[in-house]
């Protein structure tokens, strides 16, 4: 059984070691992640599962984690990150979820993200979820060089209220 729960400063070392594992040179550094969870802007999860834990002989049931950042009435998913071996089980779906129903709560009219070309399985939810490409930032990501995709969800909250009421 999954729980998502805040991200607090002493979750920050196991937070940090799942980074390293999924990236490279644009990888966060400790310090950032302590000014999101310190943000007025930001809200920070981490999703735990104790089964994967143990399935995955862990040192801890943090999986994965997500950030979103909330200015005014626009959104940015600045994070998205899950453990290599618990991909592919809806973990990155079901944060992506919570956020945009945050989203809704707080009225947000936009939300907006970027992601590496090459990242295929990303951009594939984000495309299940209707976001869309509104543009590219020529060669933005570093080690290795490529670029960006500039995605966009808007007009949403009828959609997640209409799916909401179907189930």
């Amino acid at each position: 059984m999954f729980t998502i729960l805040k991200a607090k400063k002493e979750d920050i070392d196991c937070i940090y070691e799942i980074e390293k594992e999924n990236f490279t040179s644009d990888m966060w550094n400790k310090k950032s992640f302590y000014e999101s969870i310190d943000s007025a802007y930001d809200t920070f999860w981490t999703y735990r599962d104790e089964e994967y834990k143990e399935i995955y002989n862990l040192n801890n049931d943090i999986i994965g984690y997500g950030i979103i950042r909330i200015i005014g009435n626009e959104a940015e998913i600045l994070k998205i990150c899950i453990r290599k071996e618990c991909r592919k089980k809806k973990c990155a779906e079901i944060l992506l979820n919570l956020m945009m129903i945050t989203c809704i709560q707080k009225t947000i009219q936009a939300i907006h993200l970027e992601v590496r070309e090459s990242n295929k399985a990303a951009i594939s939810l984000y495309e299940k979820h209707n976001f869309v490409k509104i543009s590219e930032r020529k060669n933005y990501f570093k080690e290795p060089t490529e670029n960006a995709i500039i995605m966009e969800k808007t007009n949403y909250d009828y959609e997640m209220t209409e799916k909401c009421s179907n189930n």
